[in-house]
């Protein structure tokens, strides 16, 4: 004998405050989950309360569009007890005074229209913060609340599904077949875990996706009715929306559901070379750096042409021994990090270009790369210009043998260890650094070179040249084409974990999502499915730069009483951690005086550069180095102006130097500050 058990069907809707709610309302629909809005950090404190003394008020935090400018009007929260517990007691005289025409009470919001403006959500740290409510009914007479029975493992949760419209640019309507919809599912081969797949089909958006991650719902119970004697106890369930996620959820790759996702979590090449980690990470350690190196030694060309009088001329020998050696500073870490990635990830082209016999034989987008690189020369003109001026270096003239002088024994790790500046004048190998010479960049102006001071017949001039002979296949944008196009299908090492920049237009600006409520039954397989919710609102996720986005009000006090007395009495609570190097820098800035300061802006002919000294390390007398540890009772964001002023003066020149290793720009094709 079978026994059939009749199980009716169990359904989500919005929080019960809400049925009364227009059905073309954007948030807060009644058959749609609604999104909530909270503008103070106790929004818990806030959101309890409400529900306990005045839950039919709720639709007065429904999330509507905002901007700082036009902010939402919230609800008054100043009757809200959100410090202490509500005693029962409390609540039956609240809500018998509300039904009597007590005052206190918040206005019942009106039904709201359909929103003119998409709805987009802010971050915490801009002091907003949302909450997904809804109501899992069944569908009996009263719609009672269903009972989540947690022992026979049943759940609820929701689901975070990303849209993207047929049109591009429009709001897109989560129930049109023709929108796209996306789950967020595990992904173990993926950067970040996680990844958007697409749902394929119209019914499958009803059903939770394999490896969909689910977030969290809590209950909220209140008293429906006039008295707490005659109510009925009613259930909402809600989850926290982390919209501080937002560069992950753009960060995380969109494919297809039939796309193979990598077995373990070392990622492998990419289909397309320009999506492939070797490639990403050519880019960022050797074509970007040197691409910025062109770009600053065009700059100090310039300064350089400006400066060929003959009243110039001491001034101009000065910036020229500079910007050759940061020139050839930056040079020997670029000829490094180009030798370490072409032995790591391409052998048989490093073989081959350093006299090696690689078998098999190479490719030919091999073979292109190999020539490219070995016709990579310094011209004739600054080789003999970088000889007559620094005759005790080495100077090899092609890219193979510079190449292969950086990875002599011992030559990498003293590069690595220098810790003073680099001076040419001084004899080749002093400090550590490399006895050679090779600049993948130069201010390409000839000009004589000798020491002040001697004499010297040649004059200065002022014609430039190129800084290094590249023919038509072989500058740095086509050498990194060269490089991805010969990169092994198999990868010789472990790639690095990077990931291409986001593509589409203004795709961070234009991603849509939605909520879905989902209560999952597994015991119940054979008899009824997960109850999924219908899609809520459409919003979008603001950044944490948003020009609409409204701003915490932030005040940093200042110490009142600046005496000698009162500063005294302050606890030393700051404190700073200073290298060996560091103190040394610092015991070198102490020697710049005012004039100093005052002559490094003031025009020519008054102009005087500010000294770039190189100190030692700070040690003891020996050559035991010590650092420094400062504590001081100043308030931390005093210590930030002092410490800012000095170093935005006194090492302006040295941060532009790090310039080239910091920035790495990546083209984003379509990206606009303004929709068309």
């Amino acid at each position: 004998m079978v026994a059939h058990a009749h199980l009716h069907e169990v359904r989500w809707l919005a929080p019960q405050p809400m049925w009364r709610q227009s059905p073309a309302a954007a948030n807060g629909a009644p058959a749609r989950p609604a999104i909530l809005r909270f503008a103070s950090d106790a929004f818990m404190e806030e959101l309890i309360a409400a529900m306990e003394t005045r839950p039919e008020q709720l639709p007065a935090w429904l999330a509507r569009p905002e901007t700082w400018r036009a902010p939402m009007p919230g609800p008054d929260v100043a009757g809200l007890a959100t410090q202490a517990p509500v005693s029962e007691t409390r609540r039956r005289l609240t809500r018998i005074a509300r039904g009597r025409g007590a005052g206190g009470a918040l206005p019942v919001p009106a039904a709201p229209d359909p929103a003119p403006e998409p709805l987009k959500l802010y971050q915490p740290a801009q002091g907003r913060f949302y909450l997904v409510a809804a109501s899992l009914v069944c569908q009996l007479p009263g719609l009672p609340d269903r009972a989540i029975e947690r022992g026979n493992q049943e759940s609820a949760g929701w689901l975070l599904r990303r849209l993207v419209p047929a049109v591009a640019g429009t709001v897109p309507d989560p129930e049109d077949p023709a929108t796209a919809e996306y789950a967020w599912t595990a992904a173990p081969g993926v950067q970040g875990g996680y990844a958007w797949t697409r749902i394929p089909t119209e019914a499958g958006r009803a059903r939770i996706q394999p490896e969909e991650e689910r977030q969290a719902l809590f209950p909220l119970t209140w008293k429906a009715g006039a008295g707490a004697e005659t109510g009925r106890a009613r259930r909402m369930l809600a989850g926290m929306i982390p919209v501080a996620k937002r560069e992950a959820y753009l960060a995380a790759p969109m494919r297809e559901p039939d796309a193979p996702l990598p077995g373990s979590s070392t990622p492998v090449a990419s289909a397309d070379p320009a999506d492939d980690p070797r490639t990403l990470l050519f880019r960022q350690e050797v074509m970007a750096p040197w691409i910025n190196l062109h770009d600053s030694a065009l700059v100090q060309a310039r300064a350089l042409l400006d400066d060929t009088s003959a009243d110039g001329r001491p001034a101009a020998r000065d910036l020229m021994r500079r910007a050759r050696a940061q020139a050839q500073t930056a040079g020997w870490f670029l000829l490094l990090d180009l030798a370490t990635f072409l032995q790591t990830h391409m052998p048989r082209v490093w073989d081959a270009l350093t006299g090696g016999a690689p078998a098999p034989a190479l490719t030919a987008a091999e073979t292109a790369l190999r020539d490219a690189l070995a016709d990579t020369r310094m011209t004739d003109e600054l080789v003999d210009a970088l000889g007559d001026a620094h005759g005790g270096h080495d100077i090899p003239q092609t890219l193979p043998e510079a190449l292969e002088a950086i990875t002599a024994p011992g030559v990498a790790e003293a590069l690595e260890a220098a810790q003073i500046e680099l001076d040419l004048t001084l004899a080749a190998g002093t400090d550590g650094w490399p006895g050679f010479l090779w600049m993948p960049a130069h201010p390409a102006v000839a000009m004589d070179f000798s020491p002040l001071g001697s004499p010297s017949a040649a004059p200065l001039l002022a014609g430039p040249y190129p800084p290094l002979d590249f023919d038509a296949e072989s500058s740095i944008e086509a050498l990194a084409a060269l490089v991805a196009a010969a990169l092994p299908a198999t990868p010789a090492a472990p790639l690095p974990e990077l990931s291409p920049p986001p593509a589409g237009v203004n795709a961070g600006e234009d991603a849509w999502y939605v909520i879905r409520c989902a209560y999952e039954r597994p015991n119940c397989q054979g008899f009824a499915r997960p109850a999924i919710s219908r899609p809520s609102a459409p919003f979008r996720m603001a950044s944490f730069f948003d020009a609409d986005a409204p701003t915490r009000p932030i005040r940093i006090p200042m110490p009142l009483d600046i005496s000698p007395g009162a500063l005294r009495r302050y606890k030393k609570g700051a404190g700073f951690v200073l290298s060996d190097m560091f103190c040394g820098q610092m015991g070198a800035m102490r020697k710049l005086t005012f004039v100093d300061l005052v002559l490094s802006v003031l025009p020519w002919p008054f102009h005087k550069d500010l000294p770039t000294p190189s100190p030692a390390p700070c040690a003891d007398g020996g050559s035991n180095p010590f650092g420094l540890f400062i504590s001081i009772s100043i308030p931390i964001v005093t210590i930030c102006a002092f410490v800012l002023m000095i170093i935005m003066v006194t090492l302006f020149d040295l941060i532009f130097r790090w310039l080239p290793w910091l920035i790495v720009a990546f083209p984003i094709p379509g990206l606009r500050g303004k929709k068309p």
